[in-house]
C-alpha cells in the first residue's frame, strides 16, 4: 500500500516537473528543453498507465488538453475542439464517479435501452462517447507534422485513453451486474 502511495506521489511530482518544463520552454524558447519535456511526458504517461486508474489517466489527459489550449491552440477551430474535449472529459469524470455507486448508475443506464445506445451490452453513455471521440481526435493530430518524440507521446496518450475505456467498461459491468460470459463471445447477458 505504501508503494502505491509513493508511486502516486512520484507521478504527481512528475506532473509538476512537466509543468515547470513547459513554463521554462516558453520562457527560454529552447528546443532541447522541449525535447526534455517530451521525454518526461512519455515517462509520466507510461507510469500512469501502470497504475490502472482511470481517474489518474483522465486527470493527466486534462493537463495535456489545458496545456494545448493555453500554449498550442492557434485557430478558433482548434480552440473550439479543445474546449469540447475538456467538456466531454468532465462529463466522463462525472460518470466515472457515478458508476462507483451501482444504484445511481443503474438509474442512469436505464435510458440506454436501445441497441444503438449500447456497445457489447453496455450503455454507450457520455463517458464511452468521450473515449471514442477523443481517440479519433488524437489520431487526427497524428496526421500533422510531428516529431518522433511528439508521436510517441501522442501514441501513449491514445493507449492511456484505451486503458481508461477498458477500466470504465469493467466498472459498468460491476455496477450493472453484467456477467463475465458476455466477454467470452456468448453475446450480451445483462443479468436481468
Amino acid at each position: 500500500m505504501a508503494d502505491d502511495w509513493d508511486d502516486h506521489r512520484k507521478a504527481a511530482l512528475d506532473i509538476v516537473q512537466v509543468e515547470a518544463l513547459t513554463t521554462r520552454a516558453l520562457n527560454e524558447n529552447v528546443g532541447n528543453v522541449v525535447g526534455e519535456m517530451r521525454a518526461d511526458e512519455k515517462t509520466i504517461l507510461l507510469a500512469t498507465a501502470r497504475f490502472g486508474d482511470a481517474w489518474k489517466i483522465l486527470d493527466i489527459e486534462r493537463i495535456f488538453l489545458e496545456n494545448e489550449l493555453t500554449f498550442v491552440a492557434s485557430s478558433p477551430a482548434m480552440i473550439s475542439s479543445l474546449n469540447t474535449a475538456i467538456r466531454e472529459l468532465d462529463a466522463a469524470l462525472n460518470l466515472l464517479e457515478k458508476v462507483r455507486n451501482p444504484n445511481t448508475y443503474k438509474e442512469l443506464a436505464a435510458v440506454y435501452t436501445l441497441g444503438k445506445n449500447q456497445i457489447r451490452g453496455l450503455p454507450r453513455d457520455e463517458a464511452r462517447q468521450f473515449f471514442k471521440s477523443h481517440q479519433v481526435r488524437l489520431r487526427n493530430l497524428d496526421k500533422g507534422r510531428l516529431s518522433d518524440s511528439e508521436r510517441d507521446v501522442l501514441s501513449s496518450r491514445i493507449d492511456n485513453i484505451k486503458s481508461a475505456e477498458r477500466l470504465y467498461e469493467q466498472l459498468q459491468e460491476q455496477a450493472l451486474d453484467i456477467k463475465a460470459e458476455r466477454n467470452r463471445g456468448k453475446g450480451p447477458d445483462l443479468g436481468r
